[in-house]
């Protein structure tokens, strides 16, 4: 593994399991009553840094999926999860470390969303989410998305 996937990790104050190399991460996709999705950009220093990806994060040992996930959203957005079912679950890998993307689909007709983490975040249009530049393994998040309807 590169020294900043490890640093990345070891700045994580909660324990996440990292055993197998494969990252247990859960993510949001939500939809505001204008058919749109919310998307955020990673910060540059981070890995797939400058791209776009669906709000999530990594799943702690001893949580549930849907723990995980309700905790990582009211951390990143200040948002509490009204509804949300399991959308597709996507391995991806990276070369150096594997993602494993637990993806839950939510609608919600006016989210109240705060920005906690001083991400840029946006709406955007389901079609408009090919022409993102998004991280590999979100592209059959994509995929699906704008293929439900």
């Amino acid at each position: 593994m590169p020294l900043w996937f490890w640093q990345e990790i070891q700045t994580v104050s909660r324990k996440v399991d990292i055993s197998e190399k494969t990252l247990h991460v859960l993510v949001l996709v939500l939809e505001n009553q204008n058919g749109e999705v919310l998307v955020g950009k990673r910060p540059k220093h981070k890995p797939q840094g400058g791209l776009w990806e669906f709000p999530g994060g990594k799943k702690e040992k001893n949580e549930t999926p849907k723990q995980a996930l309700q905790r990582e959203i009211k951390e990143e957005l200040g948002y509490t999860i009204k509804q949300a079912k399991p959308f597709i679950c996507v391995h991806h890998d990276y070369g150096n470390y594997r993602v494993k993307l637990d993806v839950w689909y939510g609608r919600d007709l006016q989210p109240k969303i705060h920005n906690k983490e001083q991400q840029q975040l946006k709406w955007v249009p389901k079609e408009q989410l090919k022409t993102l530049k998004m991280p590999a393994a979100d592209q059959p998040i994509v995929a699906k998305i704008c293929h439900q309807d």
